[in-house]
């Protein structure tokens, strides 16, 4: 048995198993591949239930992205019983000002994402079903 000075050692320096999967990046660094897998399954764990209509879960859902410092439109028209939209994410509010670390003064204004993941921005790709009971099932994940 470990003594709780050893522990914290090896929780310190990263060695040794703590008990908790230790990660290098949190859940900010959305453009990682394992860090998305991550979120998705958060996202999906918190979107497991049946909501009255699909404004409600698109705000249910913003909230739980805001934790994390993503943002995305949440007044997008969901028409019909069933479908789907993709509604582009932010984070952080984008980027604005100007590059200083490029040879020549470049003036921002992205989504704070794209300059991370090869010029690629992310979207909450949303889908949305009326149950047999009136409310509706909605699911979300990041691509």
């Amino acid at each position: 048995m470990k003594s709780f000075k050893t522990y914290l050692k090896e929780v310190a320096l990263g060695t040794g198993s703590s008990g908790i999967a230790r990660q290098n990046q949190g859940l900010h660094g959305v453009d990682s591949e394992d860090v998305r897998a991550r979120i998705n399954t958060w996202l999906e764990a918190n979107a497991n239930m049946e909501f009255t209509t699909v404004h409600a879960a698109l705000y249910q859902l913003q909230a739980k992205v805001e934790q994390i410092g993503l943002e995305f439109n949440v007044r997008a028209e969901a028409a019909g019983d069933s479908g789907s939209l993709r509604l582009p994410l932010t984070q952080w509010g984008g980027r604005f000002g100007k590059d200083t670390d490029t040879p020549h003064d470049v003036f921002l204004d992205d989504d704070g994402i794209s300059h991370r993941t090869d010029g690629q921005s992310l979207v909450m790709s949303i889908d949305y079903e009326r149950m047999p009971t009136g409310g509706f099932r909605v699911s979300g994940k990041i691509q």
